[in-house]
Parts: C-alpha cells; sequence; structure tokens
C-alpha cells in the first residue's frame, strides 16, 4: 500500500489525486463536480441560460453589423455605377 506522501508528481506531492483515488470506489471513474452546482442546480440552469440568451444577442449583433456592412457596399457600389455611366461616352459621339 502506497502512502499519501509516496505520489510525486512534477517535483511535488499529487495530494488531490491520492485523496480521490483514496475516497472513490474501484469500479467507478472519479467524478469531480463543482460544489456550486450540486448544491444549487438552479443556479447552474440560471448561468447555462444566461449564456445562451448572451450569445443570442451576440449573434443578432454581428447579423445587424454585417447588413450595416452590407448596405455601405451597396451604396458604393451604386456610386460607382453612376460614375462609370458619367464618365462614358455617349453613344451618339
Amino acid at each position: 500500500m502506497r502512502l499519501l506522501g509516496e505520489c510525486v508528481h512534477d517535483g511535488g506531492y499529487n495530494v488531490t489525486s491520492e485523496i480521490l483515488s483514496f475516497l472513490s470506489p474501484a469500479h467507478l471513474p472519479v467524478q469531480i463536480t463543482p460544489t456550486r452546482w450540486t448544491r444549487d442546480p438552479e443556479s447552474l440552469i440560471k448561468f447555462m441560460r444566461d449564456r445562451f440568451e448572451r450569445s443570442q444577442e451576440q449573434t443578432q449583433e454581428e447579423r445587424a453589423a454585417s447588413h450595416v456592412t452590407i448596405n455601405h457596399l451597396c451604396l458604393d457600389n451604386k456610386r460607382l455605377l453612376e460614375k462609370i455611366r458619367d464618365l462614358e461616352p455617349d453613344a451618339d459621339y
């Protein structure tokens, strides 16, 4: 049997790994869950909803910005076409 202090990782003791291995059943994987999630699942649900809503808002802002860019490009294109028409010689000439 290994003692707790015998587990060395990167030149130091990996105490957390040893404790988890000792406390976990041999046939089950070690699962680490933040304590705030285990105590308050509603806060995790709220956190995930808020994150989703922020991503939706960001997507909408990006779409709006791309529409503005497209509109500017269309206006620039129209101005350039008008300039080309103005600079082209008349067909009668």
